[in-house]
């Protein structure tokens, strides 16, 4: 193959490959972040918070709680169902002002309503007046495993999100 040749079959592959990393459907961007607020030998809270622009760049934010069976500090290997009523979430979504931060949507406490492992919150960030500006969610996320709520709070991230609306 010819310098030329390949010249031509390299430039034609980044542009493909250039298109097929730009583009998607709703280009929506994600921000999120996941950890375990509590964990023992026994048991583990999983904890998630995400913060996204949406389909058209109507915002959403969304939280969720895993309940985990745990075999040592450092794992928590497998899914722990529990009763209904048993996991529970909630989230507040945040908007940066220019001076603080300030609570401009929440969803308060949902709960498995059957035997679930995991409890899963979405909120349209569209139908809020807040926007556009930067945001962040907050989650928290607890698990009754027969002796007392266990759990706690994780945010979408360390930076916030810019959603345009």
């Amino acid at each position: 193959m010819t310098y030329k040749r390949r010249r031509k079959a390299i430039v034609g592959l980044l542009m493909v490959a250039a298109i097929l990393t730009t583009s998607s459907p709703a280009n929506a961007h994600v921000l999120y972040q996941s950890g375990k607020p509590y964990q023992t030998n026994d048991n583990c809270v999983g904890s998630r918070a995400e913060v996204s622009h949406g389909v058209n760049n109507a915002g959403y934010y969304k939280a969720d709680t895993t309940s985990w069976n745990a075999i040592s500090w450092a794992q928590c290997f497998a899914t722990n169902y529990r009763p209904g009523g048993y996991i529970a979430v909630g989230q507040d979504f945040y908007r940066w002002s220019g001076a603080a931060w300030q609570v401009c949507g929440s969803q308060y406490w949902s709960y498995n309503q059957s035997s679930a492992y995991k409890v899963v919150t979405y909120h349209n960030a569209g139908r809020l007046t807040c926007l556009p500006g930067w945001y962040y969610t907050s989650a928290a996320s607890w698990v009754n495993f027969g002796s007392g709520w266990q759990g706690g709070g994780i945010t979408s991230g360390p930076t916030p999100h810019w959603i345009p609306a």
